[in-house]
C-alpha cells in the first residue's frame, strides 16, 4: 500500500462529505425542521445529543489504526465507515443548528460557532488517526521498530519464556 494513495483516499472522502454530501443534506433538511413544530423539535433534540455523542465516539473507535491498510477492503470498509459517520453527524449538526436557532440568520447563531470548532477536530482527528496508521504500516518502519501486526500471534518461546518470568515474580 502506497502511503500517498490512502491520503488522496481520504482527501476524497472528505471533500466529497464536505463539497457535496453537507451541501445536499443541508437543503434537503434545514428548512423542513426550521418549519416544524417547536415541541416536536424539543424531543428531537433529546434524540440529537445522544446520536451525536454515539456518532462521535464511532469516529474515534473506527480508526485506520485497525486497519491493515494493505488490504483493499478493508481499506475500503475503513473508509465507508468513516464517511457514514461523518455524513450522520454533519446531518445531526444541522438539524441541531436549525430547531435551536434563534437568531435571524444562521451565521451569528452561537451554537454554530460552538459547533465547528468539534467538527472541524474530528477532521483533524481523522488526518492525524491517517497520518499514525500509514506510517506504522510501511514495512521499513516495522522492521526498524521491531513492531508486530496485531494479527500475528506470539511464537510458542516467546510465551513460554512470558509465562517464566511471571512465574519467577
Amino acid at each position: 500500500m502506497q502511503q500517498k494513495r490512502f491520503y488522496i483516499e481520504v482527501a476524497v472522502r472528505q471533500l466529497v462529505l464536505l463539497i457535496f454530501i453537507v451541501p445536499i443534506l443541508f437543503s434537503c433538511t434545514f428548512d423542513s425542521m426550521r418549519k416544524m413544530d417547536q415541541g416536536n423539535q424539543s424531543a428531537i433534540l433529546a434524540v440529537i445529543g445522544l446520536l451525536m455523542a454515539a456518532g462521535i465516539i464511532g469516529v474515534f473507535e473506527a480508526t485506520y489504526q485497525k486497519t491493515q491498510l494493505t488490504y483493499q477492503l478493508q481499506r475500503t470498509l475503513a473508509h465507508l465507515t468513516k464517511l457514514l459517520l461523518f455524513t450522520g453527524i454533519s446531518e445531526l449538526i444541522i438539524l441541531a443548528i436549525a430547531a435551536i436557532g434563534i437568531t435571524t440568520t444562521v451565521w451569528d447563531d452561537p451554537l454554530l460557532w460552538a459547533i465547528l470548532p468539534i467538527y472541524a477536530s474530528l477532521y483533524v482527528y481523522d488526518w492525524w488517526d491517517a497520518l499514525i496508521a500509514a506510517s506504522v504500516s510501511t514495512p521499513e518502519l516495522k522492521s526498524k521498530y521491531n513492531l508486530q501486526v496485531e494479527s500475528e500471534p506470539l511464537p510458542k518461546s516467546e510465551i513460554q519464556s512470558q509465562r517464566e518470568i511471571k512465574s519467577e515474580n
